[in-house]
């Protein structure tokens, strides 16, 4: 069981965040979910103190688009609600 939290949650200030990020979602867990978060204002040039520029937003995209292509081989999405319902 994972003793802390690990934040699924791109914040732009580093490589090694989005590697942690990665190494998280790949490996077996003791757990049967992952929950990701972004708020939608970060998903736009300064909308966010991390995403500031367009060069930023593509960034953000780009480390997007790796996460969930990740995810998607361990993982599906569903709502909260649908998961409470399994349970």
């Amino acid at each position: 069981m994972i003793e802390h939290p690990i934040w699924l949650r791109p914040s732009g200030q580093s490589t090694y965040e989005i590697n942690q990020i990665l190494k998280t979602i790949k490996r077996e867990q003791d757990t049967d979910y992952a929950e990701f978060m972004i708020h939608s204002s970060e998903l736009m040039p300064s909308g966010s103190p991390y995403f500031k520029t367009d060069s930023d937003i593509d960034y953000l995209y780009n480390t997007l688009e790796s996460i969930f292509y990740s995810a998607s081989k361990n993982y599906s999405g569903i709502t909260l609600r649908e998961y409470r319902n399994m349970y």
